[in-house]
C-alpha cells in the first residue's frame, strides 16, 4: 500500500519504537476531545448534508451512509470539505487493496488511465489541506489532525516525509468508508427492531429538544439504549473482523510454528460468535451490556482490534457514530427497501450490507435548521 501511495513508514505498517512514536504524536488527533470541542460544527455538517433529503427519496444504503459520515468526519479531522473527491479516493484505495494486498487483480490494473485520474484526488486533497493550514489561517482555530501532522512533519521531516502527506490527509476520507459501513449496519438493525428504534428515537428527541447537545449531555445515562444498541452492532457486525501482520521473530503458538516472514491473519472478532462468551451469539441482544451481564468485559469483545495496533480513534468513532445515528432518528423516519430485504454481507474492502439494500425517507420528523 505504501508503494501505491508513494509513501514510506505509514502508521499501519510501523512497529516498535517508530510505531509508538507515531501513535503518541497522533493520539490527540483522533481523540473524542477533538469532537467535543466542535460538536456544534459536526451537528451542522450533518444537517447541511441532509437538508435536501425529501420524503420518498431512496439511496443505496452503503453509499448514503459513507457520504453522510464523510460530510462531517473530514471537516472535523482536516477542516476541509471533500465530498467531490470522496468517490475517487475510495475507488483508488479499493483498487490498491485488490492489487497490492489481497492479489485478486494483477498489479498493472492500479496504473490504468482511469486509476491514474482517480489518484490525482490524493494530490488535490493534499494541496487543499496545505492551502488552508497556513499559520495565519489557523490562528484562533481549534487544532485538527492536519495541524498535528504538519507539526510532526516540520519538526522531523525524515520521520514523517512530505511524500506521506497525501495518504495521511486522505486517511479521514478512507476512514469514512469504514465508519459509514458500520453506520449502515446500525441503521438497518435499528429499522429491523422497531421496539429499539422507538427507544433510540425517544433518546434522540430528548437530547435535541432544546438544540444541539453539549458533550456532557452524551453520557451513558442519557443515551443508554443507543449506547448498548451500538455495542451490539459492533459485536455482531464488526467491519474489520481481522488484522494482518507479518512475523518478525519466529515463535510457537499453540504448538504451531510461525517462521519469520509468515503472514498471519488474526481473526480477533471470531470470539464474537462463541457461545461460551456470548450466549446465543447470533441473537441481537442489547442487554448483554447491562451491568448485571457485562459480556463485553473481556478481550473476546474486540470490534476495534487488540494490542498495540488497536484502532487509534475508537472513542472518536463511537461518539461520531452515536451523533449520526441519533440525528437520523431525530430528524427522519427511515425504511428498508425493498421491504422484503434480508441482510446479506459484502466482505470487501470491509464488511458492509450488500448493494441491494436501500434506505428510504418515509417521514421528516423535525425541521432542519442549518
Amino acid at each position: 500500500m505504501e508503494s501505491a501511495y508513494h509513501a514510506s513508514g505509514l502508521l499501519p505498517a510501523l512497529d516498535g519504537a517508530d510505531h509508538f512514536r507515531m501513535r503518541r504524536a497522533l493520539r490527540s488527533s483522533y481523540s473524542r476531545a477533538r469532537l467535543d470541542q466542535r460538536i456544534g460544527e459536526v451537528c451542522n455538517d450533518v444537517r447541511n448534508h441532509t437538508e435536501d433529503w425529501s420524503v420518498g427519496d431512496s439511496w443505496r444504503a452503503v453509499t448514503m451512509c459513507r457520504h453522510l459520515v464523510n460530510a462531517h468526519l473530514t471537516p472535523l479531522l482536516i477542516s476541509v470539505q471533500a465530498q467531490d473527491l470522496f468517490d475517487d479516493l475510495v475507488a483508488y484505495k479499493i483498487r490498491a487493496l485488490k492489487t497490492q494486498i489481497v492479489n485478486v487483480m494483477p498489479k498493472f490494473l492500479l496504473k490504468t488511465h482511469g486509476m491514474k485520474k482517480k489518484a490525482k484526488a490524493i494530490d488535490i486533497l493534499r494541496d487543499r489541506v496545505l492551502d488552508s493550514h497556513t499559520a495565519a489561517q489557523r490562528e484562533g482555530c481549534p487544532r485538527d489532525h492536519a495541524d498535528d501532522v504538519l507539526s510532526l512533519h516540520q519538526s522531523d521531516p525524515v520521520f514523517l516525509p512530505e511524500s506521506n502527506l497525501g495518504f495521511i490527509f486522505s486517511a479521514p476520507l478512507l476512514a469514512s468508508t469504514y465508519s459509514g459501513d458500520e453506520l449502515c449496519f446500525m441503521v438497518y438493525a435499528m429499522i429491523s427492531h422497531p421496539d429499539i428504534y422507538a427507544k433510540i428515537r425517544a433518546e434522540a428527541d430528548t437530547l435535541f429538544e432544546h438544540g444541539d447537545p453539549n458533550p456532557e449531555d452524551l453520557n451513558p445515562s442519557t443515551i443508554d439504549i443507543t449506547r448498548r444498541f451500538m455495542m451490539e452492532c459492533f459485536r455482531l457486525y464488526p467491519i474489520v473482523p481481522m488484522s494482518i501482520r507479518n512475523v518478525m521473530n519466529s515463535c510457537v503458538v499453540e504448538n504451531y510454528e510461525l517462521p519469520i516472514g509468515s503472514r498471519v491473519f488474526i481473526a480477533q472478532t471470531a470470539s464474537h460468535y462463541m457461545s461460551a462468551v456470548f450466549p446465543d451469539p447470533h441473537t441481537f441482544d442489547i442487554d448483554r451490556y447491562l451491568p448485571s451481564r457485562g459480556e463485553h468485559r473481556t478481550p473476546a469483545y474486540a470490534p476495534f482490534g487488540l494490542g498495540t495496533h488497536g484502532c487509534l480513534g475508537s472513542h472518536l468513532v463511537e461518539m461520531q457514530l452515536a451523533l449520526a445515528l441519533l440525528m437520523l432518528a431525530h430528524y427522519f423516519e427511515l425504511e428498508v427497501a425493498p421491504a422484503s430485504y434480508k441482510l446479506k454481507i459484502s466482505s470487501f474492502p470491509s464488511l458492509s450490507p450488500n448493494r441491494k439494500l436501500k434506505f428510504t425517507i418515509a417521514k421528516r420528523r423535525h425541521g432542519l435548521v442549518v
